[in-house]
């Protein structure tokens, strides 16, 4: 109801006296008047017209104001209308009557000029008010609704996009490191084999190129992974000692073959925590790496302890130093920086992204830690871990296992349809004098676990004809299968691809490109020594 628009009114009264006393009273005010002399007369207008404001008398035969009002706020079409009782009644009781009626006012017979104009002034300015407060309420409701409709379609385009986006990086992830799979378990298998100096020198260098490759497919991965999706503290209860010497042990041809050499000295018995294993040793793996990558001669030494804190917390402390060639001291906090390089010389002699210490950086933020470095030019860098973590009541002293304690006369079963890697693990599984047989799919190897009965079976998990997860839910359910181990082999590293294996019954995960030692200690904590 605009300010300009016209204004209707509905005087009811079976008075006709009464009537127009009240039309003459508002004539000045240009309203448009209808009257009526009874409740069903003034329904029927009603049912006619649109009116802004009744005027009601509360007394009248056949139908009283009371019900004539009751019968309008019942209607769904006529309940907003304000209605004011007119009544030559001051009993409180009646008074109270016309409010439970739907009233908004009334006023006593008989009638004051100006406050009867004042009353019906007030209540025309509510009315319109209201009005405007509802197209208020409802623009500002279809303008909420449009957005959240807009928000609704940017988030399905945002989560399309980012499945898309994360099968991308799973795929290519998956079919990079399929064939550096085989590039790198040859090299090593090559390592191994009688060589003349210049043969021995090029399988040196296809290996380390090899392996700079397999940093930065893995360093691209990790970083689109943290930018594109929320994630998530993975707590588990490990051994930092453990955990560490993995870690050396994954490295420590690289030092060798740089000449340098690689020190654990972890203290012994260290206590087991609680804390996301998986981030730890990414950062630890990042320090190590670029220790290695930025020292020429000398070596690294790895150092760790669970430190007591204030109010029984704990912080497990990491560090990792060298005897590189340093960092000078105001470009310790740049390091941190994504694809920073130190200098353009720094870049073509190291190579490298710039992004394995920006990941560090992150993973110790998201995990509650912290980073600090020490450094001289020329002499070498310390980089220090510092991890809130929970204790538990168990302490573990490492032991490391030898390679002639591998158990023997095991069949194994592999999954596996390049025919590369095929190859690759039977040739580094037959060394051990293991009975190997290779499926090209799920499907088989589910058939040839039916008929047969292995002692450990590695599951690729893309396959053809029946996928890794697939077959291992199905072999699961056969006979004897409840607790024999099998282990994922695959290109697949991201987080939910290790809890999709676990879910579907796996044992454990071995990722692509295969690593000798890495295999054969799976088979000595699953097979026995």
């Amino acid at each position: 109801m605009g300010s300009s628009e016209q204004i209707n009114l509905l005087i009811v009264d079976d008075f006709p006296n009464n009537l127009q006393v009240l039309a003459n009273s508002l004539k000045d005010k240009n309203y448009r008047i209808a009257l009526a002399t009874s409740g069903q007369q003034a329904l029927e207008i009603i049912k006619e017209s649109k009116f802004d404001l009744i005027l009601l008398d509360i007394m009248m035969p056949g139908m009283s104001g009371i019900e004539v009002c009751q019968i309008l706020k019942a209607d769904e079409k006529t309940k907003s209308i304000p209605v004011i009782f007119l009544t030559a009644y001051t009993d409180t009781e009646k008074i109270i009557e016309g409010f439970n009626a739907g009233a908004v006012d009334y006023i006593t017979k008989p009638f004051n000029d100006k406050e009867l104009i004042k009353r019906v002034e007030t209540h025309i300015e509510l009315r319109k008010k209201t009005e405007q407060l509802i197209e208020l309420n409802e623009h500002l409701e279809e303008m909420v609704m449009k957005r959240t409709n807009e928000l609704n379609i940017e988030k399905k385009r945002a989560e399309i996009a980012n499945r898309a986006k994360t099968l991308f990086l799973a795929n290519m992830n998956h079919e990079l490191r399929t064939p550096l799979n085989s590039i790198m378990g040859f090299s090593s298998l090559l390592e191994e084999a009688v060589l003349n100096e210049e043969q021995a020198e090029y399988v040196n260098i296809i290996s380390n190129s090899s392996h700079d490759l397999l940093k930065l497919i893995t360093e691209i991965l990790e970083y689109t992974n943290i930018e594109s999706s929320v994630k998530e503290l993975n707590l588990s209860s490990f051994s930092p000692a453990e955990m560490i010497a993995g870690t050396i042990d994954s490295l420590k041809i690289q030092a060798i073959r740089k000449g340098l050499y690689i020190k654990n000295n972890v203290q012994e018995n260290l206590p087991e925590v609680i804390a996301d294993e998986l981030k730890i040793k990414q950062i630890l793996t990042s320090f190590i790496s670029n220790a290695i990558k930025f020292t020429l001669k000398g070596g690294v030494e790895i150092n760790a302890s669970v430190q007591d804190i204030d109010s029984g917390k704990q912080n497990l402390v990491i560090t990792v130093s060298d005897t590189g060639v340093g960092i000078f001291s105001e470009k310790i906090d740049m390091i941190f920086e994504e694809f920073y390089q130190v200098d353009e010389d720094f870049t073509r002699q190291f190579g490298g992204l710039g992004l394995g210490l920006s990941l560090a950086k992150k993973q110790a933020d998201f995990i509650g830690g912290k980073i600090t470095v020490e450094s001289e030019v020329g002499k070498g860098s310390s980089f220090t871990l510092t991890i809130p973590v929970s204790k538990t009541a168990k302490t573990v002293t490492v032991k490391k296992e030898e390679a002639n304690s591998l158990p023997q006369k095991l069949k194994i079963l592999v999954a596996e349809d390049n025919l590369m890697n095929q190859e690759l693990i039977r040739l580094v599984l037959q060394q051990k004098g293991y009975e190997v047989t290779i499926a090209a799919n799920g499907k088989i190897a589910l058939e040839l676990a039916g008929k047969n009965k292995y002692d450990l079976i590695f599951m690729d998990i893309q396959m053809p004809v029946m996928d890794g997860i697939e077959a291992t839910r199905k072999i699961r359910k056969l006979d004897h299968y409840n607790e024999i181990p099998i282990i994922a082999f695959t290109a697949h590293t991201l987080p939910e691809d290790r809890e999709m294996c676990f879910d579907a019954g796996m044992n454990d995960m071995i990722n692509k490109p295969l690593r000798k030692d890495v295999v054969y200690d799976i088979i000595i904590r699953y097979c026995g020594g």
